[in-house]
């Protein structure tokens, strides 16, 4: 028998254990583990820290007009979708 995260039993699929993540990591002390995989800290060593915080800052009021509506229409597609999954599908991602 191979061994998978699911075993069945009383015609439901169940998780067994929980799969982790190489990138994931408990310790509330480490902020990002995708930074440290991606080596993050060394592709922006030199760099400017105001330059960096400048591209990744709220849009002002004249930019990206659209960008509210799609995000929250990416939202609704979304939730729609959750809605219309099987449960099946739902319990085996565990949502």
């Amino acid at each position: 028998m191979t061994d998978t995260p699911f075993s069945q039993s009383s015609r439901s699929l169940s998780l067994t254990h929980h799969y982790h993540h190489p990138l994931y990591n408990s310790d509330p002390r480490y902020l990002n583990a995708l930074l440290a995989e991606t080596k993050w800290a060394d592709h922006v060593k030199g760099l400017d820290p105001d330059e960096l915080r400048s591209l990744v800052r709220l849009p002002g009021a004249d930019e990206f007009h659209l960008l509210k509506e799609t995000v929250e229409w990416i939202i609704e597609v979304a939730m729609i979708c959750i809605e219309e999954t099987p449960e099946i599908i739902l319990q085996l991602l565990e949502y």
